[in-house]
């Protein structure tokens, strides 16, 4: 992590409910759950961009470790 100049981690959970309507008929009707983390990080020649669902934020090895990552795509 000696090359990065800087790096963000967003956080992103929740819920879509979705329903199909044909004809003012329910057809279906669903609800999804989300998790997802978005790791930007500004290496020496530029940005590195990751995602990942189900993040622990709360763990620094693993923060650690997708910081690392998102670098060497950086």
């Amino acid at each position: 992590m000696a090359d990065v100049r800087y790096y963000d981690v967003r956080c992103v959970r929740g819920e879509i409910t979705h329903v199909d309507i044909d004809n003012g008929v329910i057809e279906s009707a669903g609800t999804s759950f989300f998790d997802k983390a978005v790791i930007r990080v500004l290496g020496p020649k530029g940005w590195g961009f990751l995602t990942r669902d189900h993040v622990d934020i709360d763990s620094k090895r693993e923060v650690d470790a997708l910081v690392a990552a998102a670098a060497r795509l950086a």
